[in-house]
């Protein structure tokens, strides 16, 4: 099945383009870590403790490899890959995809998001709400001086409301005549 692609915006998948080598670059050099002492192990009689070593390094080299295959994952739905897409290519579910790109900042952003960096490559913008300036808000007690309170407790069914000045045989004329209107 081929990936479900979305239309991305040129800024998007001209970072995608960019950035896709050096994920797989990344993937592979992981995998390449992760596997090394093994590949010793492979080539050469070793003792038990050298064996046991060996696969300590394979385990804990793993989340290396997890979060290069994130990246990597993340740079294609940069560039329009869905994740369901991507979900149904690699053999999972969409939450899955959704659990391990999740917080990787390039698998939300869009164009407006990214920026080129100086030494070459992309950056993402935050999108994280910046911290309130209090010298130059507005003071709350100001804010709040020209409300009134409001008793969310009171019946509005079963209130009886003081219109002022209004005589009620005029309230109720006007009421008559919006209900016959209506």
């Amino acid at each position: 099945m081929t990936p479900v692609l979305k239309h991305r915006d040129k800024v998007s998948q001209t970072a995608a383009a960019e950035l896709i080598q050096a994920a797989a670059q990344a993937v592979i050099d992981a995998n390449s870590a992760r596997t090394k002492a093994l590949a010793a192990v492979a080539k050469r009689p070793v003792d038990a403790t050298a064996a046991l070593a060996a696969y300590q390094q394979y385990e804990r080299a793993q989340t290396a490899v997890q979060e290069a295959e994130a990246t990597y994952m993340a740079v294609l739905t940069l560039w329009g890959v869905s994740r369901h897409g991507l979900a149904a290519a690699v053999g999972c579910r969409p939450a899955t995809i959704t659990r391990r790109i999740g917080q990787h900042p390039l698998a939300t952003a869009r164009g407006m998001d990214l920026y080129r960096l100086d030494g070459g490559g992309w950056g993402v913008r935050s999108r994280e709400p910046q911290a309130v300036d209090t010298e130059s808000a507005p003071n709350a007690r100001a804010c709040a001086s020209a409300t009134e309170r409001v008793d969310h407790g009171a019946d509005p069914a079963t209130e009886r409301v003081d219109h002022g000045d209004v005589d009620p045989a005029v309230l109720r004329a006007a009421i008559a005549d919006a209900i016959e209107g209506a």
